[in-house]
């Protein structure tokens, strides 16, 4: 049977830093720090942020997930910035697909506030990464789409999606861009704005509200974690049920006495089983 985590699990409240997803969304609720911030990842000379939800939540429709945006913001041009604290590269090719599907939720966001397609606004995808998921040692890696058989040929589609790598190797980086990954890296102050930052999380983690909102938070992860356990087992549950009824050509009923289903339990997989 699988472990579910623990309080003892996750970090301390007091270990906490900008990496930390938690820690990271309520030091960017700082506008002025949240303004360099996205200037700084992006290279867009961003003036004013507007923040439409603390934590964006963009809902699918019934047969898709939805997802939970860390940072999302919409500069003065209407531009959104979409900043994703990215810890582990997971599998290959899971970030680039990620950023796929954040893209047309975004999109759809968008659009169901009544934008038309040609309205749509542009969108800025930036993950921060603590790894080199591209393996090049550039501090930043922006894409966005071009014509294979003419580079000077843009789609013009206003996507960009930007990962930042903490890992750098380069020595020709922009000095501020250098001053944010380092701090996010080993949070390393050099310069005015990174010391802003720490002060920030300092202050935040000073505040005896925000420690009960993270247990809260840690909380809300463990149920979350439980519900889609039990979820899972009863997917298991059903599709094994329907197996032994085809396989054996059992009814309902005796296929889940053969897997030794309590009599109790039966009544809620019948309408499932009868599709």
């Amino acid at each position: 049977m699988e472990e579910f985590k623990t309080a003892d699990d996750f970090k301390r409240f007091e270990d906490l830093n900008i990496q930390d997803n938690f820690l990271f969304q309520r030091i960017m609720l700082k506008k002025g720090l949240c303004i360099e911030f996205v200037r700084r990842a992006t290279s867009y000379d961003v003036k004013d942020v507007t923040y439409p939800e603390e934590e964006k939540v963009i809902e699918a429709g019934i047969l898709s997930k939805g997802v939970r945006l860390d940072v999302y913001v919409i500069d003065e041009t209407g531009k959104v910035y979409d900043m994703e604290m990215q810890l582990r590269m997971g599998e290959k090719g899971d970030l680039p697909r990620r950023t796929r599907y954040y893209q047309a939720m975004i999109d759809t966001d968008l659009l169901t506030k009544g934008n038309a397609y040609q309205d749509l606004n542009m969108t800025v995808i930036v993950f921060i990464c603590t790894f080199d998921y591209f393996d090049k040692g550039l501090p930043v890696y922006t894409f966005s789409k071009t014509c294979k058989e003419d580079k000077s040929v843009e789609l013009g589609d206003d996507t960009v999606i930007i990962f930042l790598n903490t890992q750098y190797t380069v020595d020709n980086i922009n000095p501020k861009l250098k001053a944010l990954l380092d701090y996010i890296d080993k949070q390393e102050i050099s310069d005015d704005f990174t010391k802003c930052l720490d002060e920030e999380a300092k202050f935040i983690k000073d505040s005896e509200k925000v420690r009960v909102q993270y247990m809260t938070y840690i909380a809300e992860i463990q149920d979350q974690r439980r519900q889609a356990h039990a979820e899972g087992r009863e997917e298991e549950r059903i599709t094994n049920i329907k197996s032994i009824m085809q396989k054996l050509g059992m009814s309902a009923k005796k296929a889940m006495d053969v897997l030794n289903i309590a009599p109790s339990e039966q009544e809620k997989y019948l309408p499932q089983l009868q599709n």
